[in-house]
């Protein structure tokens, strides 16, 4: 157990070697966007360690770049669980009965594992540390007062427990199992690998070039067999005139006909093949082309700042009024000129 509290770097040095992580990695923005707040309502923790702290950023941030490699995330990881469990073990430390000692243990190695959970899966971790915080605090306070530990960890060991307990996943519903019997009939359901199918039937231009595709002869008033896909699941009773089901989502017998279930394997057998429709063809005209001249493009203000002059709107914002009034003047030259060399 460590006699003295592990060493956090200020907030303020953080938050500088953090905007030089940002301006490295992201050379084109600009770090005004980011919230540096040092005082808690921003993502950065005054308590958190600097490991932790260039997790926080990262997780308020995703669409920025804040680690070079995924090897420099993972050793961050690493670094902040390490720092975590030092701080444990002080706080383990700071209760000198041995009674409260023995009640903190399995609570601050469940506290220990559940921060190493969230740090691996980017959950937020800041209440977590501010309930422990507020246990080491109030030891300090009782160490330093002569108040007995007993009463504080009676009170603020529940609040652990609580916050490390992870919430319970619903168990997933189960659908009732599947009637064995046609609704219809009443007699014995049978799965199908192939359905037995008779002309003529009628197909779309893009269902006929599948069966082209495929192979498969035209159908006739002469019964022919179709192969049903494996991604496909039809019943099929065992009536005099048997009736063809499919099934819904929630597990309902849905009624079909032999010719939906025929363009259906149509599809899903193309589907499965990667076999595409052909392109309609689109009528000629007989006229040429016509080409329209292309409208120019005019860069807005703003990008013309960036892009041109490489000045940000912040830092044009603190010129004076007359050197903001001179940029305009140049932006609209600018504009005028560009616009005029397009159409000559």
């Amino acid at each position: 157990m460590s006699p003295s509290p592990p060493r956090v770097l200020p907030l303020v040095l953080q938050v500088e070697h953090l905007r030089r992580i940002f301006s490295k990695l992201n050379p084109d923005l600009d770090p005004q966007r980011i919230d540096w707040d040092i005082t808690g309502k921003g993502p950065l923790d005054p308590t958190a360690p600097y490991s932790e702290n260039h997790q926080n950023m990262e997780n308020a941030y995703p669409q920025y770049k804040w680690f070079e490699t995924s090897k420099d995330r993972a050793e961050t990881k690493e670094q902040a669980i390490e720092e975590y469990a030092d701080f444990l073990d002080y706080l383990l430390g700071l209760a000198v009965i041995p009674e409260a000692r023995e009640e903190m243990k399995p609570v601050l190695e469940k506290a220990l594992s559940d921060y190493k959970y969230r740090t691996e899966r980017d959950i937020e971790k800041t209440t977590l540390r501010k309930t422990v915080k507020k246990l080491e605090e109030q030891l300090l306070e009782a160490k330093r007062t002569g108040k007995t530990q007993t009463e504080i960890i009676k009170k603020e060991i529940p609040k652990i427990k609580k916050e490390t307990e992870r919430p319970k996943i619903p168990k997933p519903r189960l659908l009732p199992p599947p009637p064995e019997t046609c609704p219809i009939e009443g007699t014995h359901l049978s799965l199908l690998t192939r359905i037995p199918v008779k002309g003529p039937v009628r197909l779309t231009e893009e269902e006929e070039s599948f069966r082209q595709a495929m192979h498969l002869p035209t159908l006739t008033e002469e019964i022919t067999w179709i192969d049903v896909p494996p991604t496909l699941k039809v019943w099929v009773c065992e009536a005099p005139t048997p009736h063809y089901f499919e099934r819904s989502a929630d597990g309902r017998l849905i009624q079909r006909t032999q010719e939906y279930l025929y363009k259906k394997i149509l599809r899903e057998a193309a589907k499965l093949r990667k076999i595409t429709a052909p392109l309609p063809t689109l009528p000629s005209i007989g006229l040429p082309p016509t080409h329209r001249p292309t409208p120019p493009v005019v860069l807005s203000f703003q990008r013309w700042l960036r892009q041109i002059k490489n000045m940000y709107f912040t830092e044009y914002a603190k010129l004076s009024e007359e050197g903001r009034k001179n940029m305009r003047d140049e932006y609209e030259k600018w504009v005028s000129n560009n616009i005029r060399g397009l159409f000559k």
